[in-house]
């Protein structure tokens, strides 16, 4: 411990300094039960939170196609990745073409996300709308016993597509209630075209800081993964 008082000198400024060599260890307490540390109050992403409620959002239009078994893995990737427990992060899953469905409800049980992820086949239309508007239902505490205090376990939507939607202006209106109500929506446009994307990161995702363009299907996981990290800035405030 080091403990510099300059009182005695009125605190006028002193030319002495001091070189030190720092390390640090940084260790998220979901990955190992006796190592914990108090939840980051600056909001943060996805990883940099203790207890979330996370709705994956996920395209399975026809233009997925052969694409939908590397969707649903990665998806499946990131839900084990997130680490859901009950006293830490749950996880519902909203699949969408022309309609949207809601299966299961915010969870903490991985198992049941990949029983319906394994179910998950590709046809129909973009309905992006109906998947926002769907998601954001289970995540503004309905009380029906799935969603959990925000200020305690903030929302986060997920969205992964690769088309524009159906109603462009219709998905856009239920992005900004999404917006409105707290809830932080990522969306990961994979294959898109240049106007596609700028459409998702500026009338759907909650920021340019949470879009993401993903060149194919490929790269989906890794995207994916990059959620769950948590980085910190270490500023020198002397």
């Amino acid at each position: 411990t080091l403990t510099c008082d300059g009182s005695a000198t009125s605190n006028l400024t002193q030319t002495d300094s001091l070189t030190a060599d720092l390390s640090f260890r940084i260790e998220q307490a979901r990955h190992n039960d006796n190592f914990t540390c108090g939840e980051l109050d600056n909001g943060g992403g996805i990883g940099c939170r203790e207890k979330s409620d996370v709705v994956i959002v996920l395209d399975s239009s026809g233009s997925i196609d052969n694409n939908i078994g590397v969707a649903t893995s990665a998806a499946m990737s990131f839900v084990e990745a997130l680490n859901p427990t009950a006293s830490g992060t749950h996880v519902a899953l909203v699949d969408f073409d022309s309609t949207a469905t809601l299966d299961p409800h915010l969870t903490d049980d991985a198992s049941a996300i990949q029983t319906i992820l394994n179910g998950i086949t590709a046809g129909g239309g973009t309905n992006l709308t109906a998947a926002i508007n769907t998601a954001a239902g289970e995540l503004e505490n309905p009380g029906d016993g799935h969603d959990r205090d925000d200020v305690e376990s903030p929302d986060f939507m997920v969205i992964i597509t690769d088309g524009d939607p159906n109603n462009p202006v219709t998905a856009a209106a239920a992005a900004a209630a999404a917006h409105a109500d707290g809830i932080t929506v990522y969306v990961l446009g994979v294959g898109t075209t240049a106007q596609t994307s700028t459409y998702l990161e500026t009338e759907i995702a909650s920021s340019p800081d949470t879009y993401f363009d993903i060149a194919d299907f490929g790269d989906l996981k890794d995207a994916l993964m990059n959620l769950t990290e948590c980085e910190l800035d270490i500023v020198d405030q002397i």
